[in-house]
This record gives structure tokens, C-alpha cells and sequence, in this order.
């Protein structure tokens, strides 16, 4: 009789594993090495007459920026998700993909390259973050660490707030400094203000 109920249990655990598997519909697990291939800028007008601004601004206060750091995703492994039989009956949770940076974000410079010589303006400018703005550097030291951080900097907005070591019709060179020393670096047309 033991022996019998002992079978019945086994067939009726058997049969809820075989159903219960991936009832939650979650897909496969992947895993992703993340590599930073690299850095786009556009200017933008901050007036909100013309965001395309091109080059030619009102007033310094008008100069904003949007720099797009590119990742490349390489998918490096990716395998079935089985549940043990007892998760379905309960709730259903997919877990995330897993993305391995290869390189960190280190520091974001902004320069005025004008000149014969490169002056840091960095502190000149802010970054939209939601509603709040943050200095560059809180900015990258927020989320230079995140598991997304990929999605925080493609798109990232900064708005100058002062004009201190500008020349009349800057060229702004941004740099951003992997932590492995590699330097990604793109340059603004010179920009027109033609209020100064």
C-alpha cells in the first residue's frame, strides 16, 4: 500500500514538473558582453525655437548639447529557464538578462578648443536628468556602475549655464575616458552667438 501511494505521488509530481516548466513564458536566459564603440554629439538649441539649432545661437544660454555614447551588445550565451515544478503554482518572475561591461565609463570632459590651447569648461554645463539637473560628474558617478548603464548614456542632455572661458564663437571638443584609459572624443562645429 506504501509503495502504491509512493507511485501515485511520484506520477502526480512527475506530471505537474512537466506542465509547470516555463509557464511564465519568460524565454531564455541571455547574457551579453557590452563594449562602448562609440560617441556622437549634436548641438541643440535650447531657446525652443529650433531644437535642430545647427550651429548658430540667440545667446549663450541657447547652447545645449546631446551625447550619445553607442554600446554594442554581443549575445555570449543564452540557455532554457526550467522551473522546479513548485514556482508556477505560486507567481511568475523572469529574470533579467545579464549585461558584462567590458569598459566603464570614467569621466565625461567638455573643452572650448578655440584657441590654441584646451580649457576645461566641464563645470559650465549641467545634465537634464528627469526633472533634476546634475553637475557631469554626479552624473557619471550615479550611473557609471548601473547594470543598465548603457541606457543612461545614449542619450545624454546638457544645458550650459555659464559662459566663463568662452571665446565669442566657441568649438566645444567633448572626450569621454574609459576606465581602461581608451579616450572616445568628437568636436562641435564652431558655434555662432550671435548675441555675445
Amino acid at each position: 500500500m506504501i509503495k502504491k501511494t509512493l507511485l501515485v505521488l511520484a506520477v502526480i509530481y512527475t506530471l505537474q514538473f512537466l506542465v509547470s516548466c516555463n509557464r511564465c513564458g519568460c524565454g531564455d536566459l541571455r547574457e551579453y558582453d557590452i563594449s562602448i564603440e562609440n560617441l556622437e554629439v549634436k548641438t541643440v538649441d535650447l531657446s525652443g525655437f529650433n531644437e535642430e539649432a545647427g550651429n548658430e545661437f540667440e545667446y549663450f544660454s541657447d547652447i545645449g548639447l546631446i551625447i550619445n555614447i553607442n554600446f554594442q551588445e554581443t549575445l555570449i550565451e543564452q540557455a532554457t529557464i526550467v522551473n522546479s515544478g513548485f514556482s508556477g503554482a505560486y507567481a511568475c518572475s523572469c529574470p533579467d538578462p545579464i549585461f558584462n561591461y567590458l569598459d566603464i565609463i570614467n569621466e565625461v570632459k567638455i573643452y572650448e578648443v578655440s584657441n590654441s590651447e584646451k580649457i576645461d569648461i566641464t563645470s559650465n554645463f549641467l545634465v537634464l536628468d528627469g526633472s533634476e539637473l546634475l553637475s557631469v560628474n554626479d552624473y557619471i558617478d550615479t550611473y557609471r556602475n548601473s547594470e543598465y548603464s548603457m541606457y543612461y548614456f545614449s542619450d545624454i542632455k546638457l544645458e550650459i549655464t555659464s559662459d566663463q572661458n568662452l571665446t565669442t564663437n566657441p568649438q566645444l571638443e567633448i572626450q569621454v575616458v574609459l576606465d581602461s584609459g581608451e579616450e572616445l572624443s568628437r568636436l562641435t562645429e564652431i558655434l555662432v552667438i550671435q548675441n555675445s
